[in-house]
């Protein structure tokens, strides 16, 4: 399956919820079209913890778990 396939895709969807005044449908395929066609990145926050934040508990789970 390409992109230009799913975006052909989300474009369908987008006519419609147009078509049906399905606003937040709408929304969505056109923040869809965005993302595939690399206009709209989507972020995610990475945040790390330093040891010395963590609880003597928080780290012994980390351990056990190998990592």
């Amino acid at each position: 399956m390409s992109i230009e396939h799913l975006i052909a895709k989300a474009e369908q969807a987008l006519a419609i919820a147009l078509q049906n005044q399905q606003a937040s449908a709408a929304i969505a395929a056109i923040k869809e079209i965005g993302v595939l066609s690399g206009l709209r990145v989507e972020k995610r926050e990475h945040t790390r913890q330093n040891a010395s934040d963590l609880s003597d508990d928080e780290l012994a789970d980390i351990v056990r778990r190998g990592g």
